[in-house]
């Protein structure tokens, strides 16, 4: 854990601008793209959310593909409803926020 504190302990950024680089300003949250250890830790953050929906709401189907999850369900409404229910759960505990949550009936 001290390489992975070491590396996201203190994260610092500027923005590139046309007429130079901007002041810099502290990151106090998120995971560094483009770092190689970024994609173990959201399939590792992803997977605990995804193995609680599969428990609590058998049927449904969890994909994730980077730092988008999606559920799915041929069952009910209900169901996906639970497995929403559990993810709201999550980022409850958690302090994470969802940016979107959309339902879409295909055929």
């Amino acid at each position: 854990m001290t390489p992975l504190r070491g590396i996201y302990g203190v994260l610092v950024r500027r923005f590139k601008l046309p007429l130079g680089v901007g002041d810099e300003f502290e990151v106090t949250n998120g995971i560094l793209q483009g770092c190689p250890i970024s994609v173990i830790l959201i399939n590792a953050l992803l997977s605990i959310p995804m193995k609680a929906v599969k428990a609590e709401a058998p049927g449904l189907l969890t994909e994730s593909y980077a730092d988008d999850a999606n559920l799915m369900t041929r069952i009910s409404e209900a169901a996906l409803q639970k497995g929403v229910d559990v993810v709201d759960e999550f980022c409850r505990l958690t302090g994470m926020e969802q940016q979107d949550v959309c339902v879409h009936d295909r055929p």
